[in-house]
């Protein structure tokens, strides 16, 4: 199962998803898409599906947290979108609530974005250009084989999001870039107290 939550909006593919999605169900490859969420694009995928006869997408509004959580917890991998012509005039949010739910990155975008660096860099997903839609499928394919590797996909992914974009590694590089470390060390050591560690459950953003 794949993911994808959030806003599918102007700046977002469907076109590769959506011929991928058809080829899919032709060769009755065994892909799951859950789209959670809202945007004009998003809609759009929806009124394609159902022209299509596409039985693999679901697709359900925004919803709170734990609602999304228990969604999230059905997928194995998470997937995010990016046309080309929006390359450097934004980031996919979701791909970090993605890594810290366990979920490896699909990402369907150019290589030069923050996902493609990201996945590039520390190897927990994939990246596929926009229009590639042989090659998705392909991908997809291989990775319905091999639902170990997908896992081990996924460890890696909240691995890196722990070790790498978590809160409090966040707010260190907003403090350094403002010249503010010293403030933020002085409160952390002031408020630093012994407390229960936070539980993982892949598919939770946040578990305790």
């Amino acid at each position: 199962t794949l993911a994808y939550a959030g806003h599918l909006g102007l700046a977002h593919d469907i076109d590769t998803i959506a011929g991928a999605m058809e080829d899919l169900e032709r060769q009755q490859v065994p892909c799951r898409f859950l789209f959670v969420g809202g945007g004009a694009r998003l809609a759009e995928l929806e009124r394609r599906c159902e022209a299509k006869g596409i039985g693999s997408a679901e697709f359900h509004a925004f919803c709170d947290r734990d609602q999304l959580n228990r969604l999230l917890a059905e997928a194995d991998i998470g997937l995010v979108t990016q046309r080309d012509e929006c390359n450097g005039s934004l980031v996919p949010s979701k791909i970090y609530a993605q890594l810290a739910a366990g979920l490896p990155l699909l990402y369907i975008g150019p290589q030069s974005a923050t996902p493609g660096l990201i996945i590039r860099e520390f190897e927990c997903g994939w990246q596929i250009d926009c229009g590639n839609v042989a090659g998705l499928v392909s991908l997809l394919r291989e990775l319905s084989e091999d639902r170990q590797y997908v896992s081990a996909k996924g460890d890696l992914a909240r691995a890196v999001f722990v070790d790498q974009f978590d809160r409090p590694l966040g707010v260190s590089r907003v403090a350094q870039i403002l010249g503010l470390e010293q403030a933020v060390a002085a409160g952390d050591a002031e408020q630093q107290q012994p407390s229960k560690p936070l539980a993982y459950a892949r598919g939770s953003v946040v578990s305790r």
